[in-house]
């Protein structure tokens, strides 16, 4: 308020009204307004960029210009010149032409600590050695992982029963273990961080590992044959 007080004086007569306000103003007791500062485009992508670099979102090198052009809907000059601010930040280093820049986190710049969610397919899978050790592996990171309160085969694999399960978990990143395709292209469209173990995750644009199933196999038919069994084929 302006205004520290404000006194209406209202004397009526018999044809009018008299009015009289006094305002007593005390700036010394005004809060003044902040100047607004207003980003450019290219440095509001130079803030959601650095924003993402610094969270752990992206490492080794930054996407090409095309790739951010494309994900972030802005032209390609905007996006040069967001990138050329976070290279004299120093947080990029451009490497030359047609090789992506480097990214160059300061070197006391802690990792993020996440909470990792390990969605797995079914119970039993818990206990596995596998899953055993990749969370001691993740601890050892210094991150926070935990096993989410349903698994997969609860949730019947359908894609619309896990969306609505994950939007309701709070985790930084995911672990899907065995899951559909069409369960993991949504994991692979979302923002949140998630890894494929096993599943059917070919063709996706999505982090993950799966067992070598065919040297298996391969080793486990020479042994059954080197113990006299037959091939069917």
């Amino acid at each position: 308020m302006l205004a520290d007080s404000l006194r209406i004086m209202h004397t009526h007569t018999h044809t009018n009204s008299l009015f009289f306000i006094d305002y007593w103003l005390l700036w010394d007791h005004v809060d003044l307004m902040h100047p607004v500062t207003v980003l450019s485009a290219a440095e509001q992508i130079a803030e959601h960029l650095r924003s993402e670099l610094l969270r752990g979102a992206l490492s080794g090198t930054m996407p090409g210009v095309n790739s951010l052009v494309e994900e972030l809907g802005v032209g390609h000059k905007t996006v040069k010149a967001a990138l050329r601010i976070l290279e004299i930040e120093g947080l990029l280093v451009n490497q030359g032409r047609g090789h992506q820049r480097r990214i160059a986190l300061p070197e006391d710049h802690a990792p993020p600590v996440l909470r990792v969610a390990l969605l797995n397919f079914e119970l039993a899978s818990r206990g596995a050695d596998y899953m055993i050790e990749l969370g001691h592996q993740l601890e050892k990171a210094g991150h926070t992982p935990f096993y989410a309160d349903k698994t997969l085969d609860e949730l019947g694999m359908e894609a619309g029963r896990v969306v609505r399960f994950v939007k309701k978990t709070a985790a930084d990143a995911w672990v899907v273990c065995s899951a559909s395709q069409e369960v993991l292209e949504w994991f692979s469209e979302q923002k949140t961080p998630a890894f494929a173990f096993a599943g059917r995750m070919a063709g996706l644009p999505l982090a993950g590992t799966k067992p070598d199933k065919v040297s298996t196999l391969a080793v486990a038919t020479r042994c059954l044959l080197g113990h006299g069994h037959r091939r069917i084929t």
